[in-house]
């Protein structure tokens, strides 16, 4: 998500080039339907595959488009990570590109960034494409949505509120249920409706959160279908994970909670001040009341 921004960037300063994109599988939702993106190639990471006819396969699949790479052949390539990575390197060096630009050193790249400090994501990745003469303006996050979803939201009535989403799969950007609790009890009390998400998995703890303090439990089956509910509600609460930059690309003020990252680094980039970072490393161990605090900032404009 964080890329989307740069890619509208490139496709300013380069209106009639063909631009494509390498991602994995897992990533595919957030980029296909993207208009600034020619084609989308996807491979699967065969290091998450259990047995091994399933990792062949997944190699198989890889290395046919490391060679439709190949065959196309490419001017410019860039690696939008912020470190070197040997396995998207191999994409690189399928492009046949002359300009290669990546964090790393010059025995790889053409056109090497430093990479000793870090900025956040999204500024990271413009510095990445400084070498082609490409300049921040007004870019924003882009995410397609189900526009037949929206419109079964918005018929339902489900719009206008507030929107916690617990879906995070690691441990540290978890928050228990006591601590849920807090939250929706405090959120009740600012007369907007409030909306409970999370993966199959967490529907224990979202119905306890409920039952104890409120909230309706609304389910969805992708990205695409939770950024439609979202961009019919006034804020966005959401933990470290794969839904937490949804917010940007529909525009509701996000409050991020983070655990174990770092919100510098990694917050919804529209969204930076409303940000909050567990003193422990664990989301578990927020204060309820900043993230009340962070709401009410959202709701009034005040960040």
């Amino acid at each position: 998500m964080c890329t989307t921004p740069v890619i509208e960037a490139l496709r300013r300063h380069y209106p009639t080039a063909q631009i494509d994109i390498v991602v994995n599988r897992s990533s595919q939702i957030v980029l296909e339907g993207n208009p600034f993106i020619d084609k989308v190639y996807t491979y699967p990471r065969s290091k998450y595959k259990k047995g091994l006819k399933e990792k062949i396969e997944a190699l198989k699949e890889k290395t046919k488009i490391l060679a439709e790479i190949f065959k196309t052949g490419y001017d410019v390539a860039v690696m939008f990570r912020g470190s070197f990575s040997p396995s998207a390197y191999q994409f690189i060096t399928a492009s046949r590109a002359k300009r290669r630009i990546g964090p790393g050193s010059k025995r790889h790249f053409t056109d090497p960034i430093p990479n000793d400090k870090l900025p956040h994501e999204v500024e990271w990745c413009y510095k990445l494409v400084e070498p082609l003469g490409v300049e921040q303006r007004d870019e924003r996050c882009y995410f397609p949505l189900d526009k037949a979803k929206l419109r079964e939201f918005e018929k339902a009535g489900k719009k206008g509120g507030i929107l916690l989403n617990i879906s995070t799969s690691l441990p540290e950007n978890q928050i228990d249920v006591e601590l849920g609790k807090k939250i929706v009890s405090r959120l009740t009390l600012l007369g907007v409706p409030i909306y409970l998400h999370g993966t199959p998995f967490q529907r224990e703890r979202l119905e306890a959160m409920k039952q104890c303090s409120g909230g309706e439990i609304v389910e969805t089956s992708n990205l695409k279908e939770l950024a439609s509910l979202l961009s019919l509600q006034k804020c966005y609460i959401s933990v470290d994970g794969n839904a937490l930059h949804l917010g940007s690309p529909v525009g509701v003020p996000t409050v991020a909670i983070f655990g174990k990252n770092d919100p510098a680094r990694w917050a919804p980039y529209r969204y930076r001040q409303l940000a909050i970072k567990s003193p422990t490393g664990w989301a578990k161990d927020i204060s309820p009341d900043e993230v009340i605090e962070k709401v009410k900032k959202a709701l009034n404009g005040n960040f």
